[in-house]
């Protein structure tokens, strides 16, 4: 099953964006937690094919976003989730039952790798910043 069927409300960030992302060199902004939910808040963008003068890929519609992980039964990530660099984010059903867990695996560029097991992933806002992951006025949330 794709990425973005299993995640609630997934349609903002494709319109945000243009596409599902990948979350590559995503930055995670804030993360909380409590018994059974997780929190985690993220600066993501479009990656160009165009190069600025320093050699740099240039990147596009920045925007935070924040998921929260509902009935979540297994948790690895830091207790204080924050200040990480994406490899990759992905979700994916633990079999194929319609009531199946959902896995979120965190792959990090800075040894922070982790995975939430959970009832359900919502998307519950998406909103424009700049390119140094800073809000601006306009937010779309549920």
């Amino acid at each position: 099953m794709q990425n973005q069927t299993i995640v609630g409300n997934s349609e903002m960030l494709i319109q945000a964006l243009g596409r599902w992302p990948l979350f590559h060199d995503a930055r995670v902004v804030a993360g909380s937690r409590t018994s059974d939910t997780q929190s985690v808040s993220l600066h993501v963008f479009n990656m160009t094919d165009r190069v600025d003068e320093q050699g740099h890929f240039e990147l596009e519609r920045h925007h935070r976003v924040e998921f929260i992980f509902s009935g979540v039964e297994k948790n690895t990530l830091p207790i204080d989730y924050s200040d990480d660099c994406l490899d990759s984010l992905t979700f994916a059903k633990l079999d194929e039952r319609p009531d199946s867990k959902i896995i979120a695996v965190f792959s990090s560029h800075l040894d922070a790798d982790g995975e939430i097991i959970c009832e359900r992933v919502e998307l519950v806002s998406v909103a424009p910043c700049s390119a140094l992951g800073e809000s601006t006025s306009f937010s779309a949330s549920v």
